[in-house]
């Protein structure tokens, strides 16, 4: 009777984690389908002068105006989803998933009409979809290294690109003064994780971050070369694209590591 029903209960175990596998498997084949279209809707726009002129003058205003209010939208319904405690476990696209896509959207769209350049909104709409593919597949002191990583890049481009606009010039300051923030807030989070051993204490309450075997020198280099990139910024912009080229340099790296490391 014992062997039975733990027969039993090792089939049921099995049974669920080929479902959450599946689950997971079902959700990144959203995000890369979703990445897929957004880029080839990028390369259409940007096909040619032409095409890209209508695209910035007639197609974008509309699609900032939408993306605007469905991140709006997501927002509250990530609200009300949260307020109501929603098991969506489950579910292959939740309310965060959903506020996350929005998100992308509208950052995507704006980023584009304030420097005009599409090759780095397709390089942003890539580089979040490889953050969504961390976080489900890699742990969690891989995931909050690429973060760094990934918002080091966005901040030091946008802080070292030329402003066509009074908006631009005000996203600029504003970029330039998160490429010291991010960095610093990077390193001060590693050590306290350092210092709690994985666990960060805010208030009465405990979280769980990191797990014994996990790193946290990786974000240390991100940091700083994130700061190098913001100096770099500052005295000479067109540097800065060497503070980027370091960064992901050094994230492949990595990330070949954290891979053998799994296997």
């Amino acid at each position: 009777m014992v062997s039975n029903n733990l027969k039993k209960d090792k089939i049921e175990r099995a049974i669920q984690k080929r479902k959450q596998s599946d689950l997971v498997v079902n959700k990144l084949m959203v995000v890369f389908l979703l990445t897929v279209a957004a880029v080839c809707g990028m390369m259409i726009a940007k096909r040619n002068i032409d095409t890209e002129a209508s695209f910035l003058s007639y197609v974008l205003p509309v699609l900032l105006v939408i993306s605007g209010v469905l991140f709006a939208l997501s927002v509250v319904n990530l609200a009300m989803s949260r307020s109501r405690h929603v098991d969506e476990s489950r579910k292959v696209i939740t309310s965060l998933n959903l506020c996350g896509a929005a998100a992308v959207f509208f950052l995507g769209c704006a980023v584009y009409r304030l420097s005009f350049e599409a090759t780095w909104v397709i390089f942003g709409v890539i580089g979040a979809a490889v953050l969504y593919f961390v976080y489900m597949i890699f742990r969690k002191d891989f995931f909050i290294y690429s973060l760094v990583t990934a918002l080091g890049v966005v901040f030091v481009k946008l802080a070292s690109f030329n402003p066509y606009s009074t908006l631009g010039g005000l996203v600029k300051i504003a970029a330039l003064v998160m490429t010291f923030a991010v960095p610093v807030a990077a390193i001060i989070l590693a050590l306290l994780l350092t210092a709690g051993k994985g666990s960060l204490t805010l208030g009465d309450k405990q979280y769980k971050l990191l797990e014994k075997g996990d790193h946290v020198y990786p974000i240390f280099i991100a940091s700083a070369l994130t700061l190098a990139g913001a100096v770099l910024a500052i005295a000479a912009s067109t540097a800065a694209i060497y503070a980027i080229i370091a960064l992901l340099v050094a994230y492949l790296a990595i990330i070949v590591a954290y891979t053998i490391k799994m296997m």
